[in-house]
């Protein structure tokens, strides 16, 4: 148990730190934040899957 906790309160210091501030913002601007590539996630992913989750006609 002691493991786990020691665990959750690593990842949330990590999450604190590297996650950005949305206060005072939008919902679209949030959403229209781009990834960095540095952080494991690029735009092009991000275009790819708003195609595959866009309704089809």
């Amino acid at each position: 148990m002691l493991f786990g906790a020691v665990l959750t309160a690593v990842a949330f210091v990590i999450c604190f730190f590297m996650s950005p501030e949305t206060k005072g913002k939008s919902l679209e601007e949030v959403s229209s934040v781009t990834a960095d590539p540095a952080m494991g996630a690029s735009a092009p992913r991000l275009e790819k899957l708003e195609e595959a989750s866009a309704p089809r006609t």
